[in-house]
């Protein structure tokens, strides 16, 4: 998370939450670029120039979160095209608040709206089914030209019970 502004950084990847080491775990704040099979070892290749054989990788960074060095081609044209936008911390599209994707110019597309982990910056907790199935609600709503309905909170924790 240290990619986040300042006022969206919280403490949460720092040192406090990382495993004990006991001389044996090496933690390095890099990319990794590569891993190499080497005589019943393993080489990791990272970012900074550095190299470290290892018998296990832990690879903690979480998916790559910064919309605008998305390696996606089709996210890449939409942002060069001004099609979207990134949202405030930079993990997803802008959108207004019924998923219609706010453009470069800042005016709401007439064609994209946005559902799931394209709003991970926005919504945060957006890739479980409850939470996919709201927002593909609200979706449809919009494309309907409906007012959104109310979503019963014991509808969305039934999921939680199974």
């Amino acid at each position: 998370m240290e990619h986040l502004p300042s006022p969206h950084r919280t403490g949460y990847s720092r040192a406090d939450h990382q495993l004990p080491t006991h001389g044996q775990l090496q933690i390095r704040a890099a990319g990794i670029e590569r891993v190499e099979a080497s005589v019943g070892r393993l080489v990791v290749h990272l970012d900074n120039g550095e190299s470290q054989a290892g018998d296990l990788v832990i690879n903690a960074t979480g998916p790559a979160t910064k919309l605008t060095a998305s390696r996606s081609l089709l996210l890449q044209n939409l942002l060069r095209r001004g099609l979207v936008s990134p949202d405030d911390t930079d993990m997803g599209v802008r959108v207004d608040p019924d998923h219609t994707i706010i453009a470069g110019d800042g005016e709401r597309s007439r064609l994209l709206l946005a559902v799931g982990p394209l709003l991970r910056g926005t919504l945060w907790e957006t890739i479980a089914v409850p939470e996919l199935r709201v927002q593909a609600r609200r979706v449809a709503e919009t494309l309907l030209e409906q007012a959104p309905a109310p979503v019963s909170e014991t509808e969305v924790m039934m999921e939680y019970m199974i």
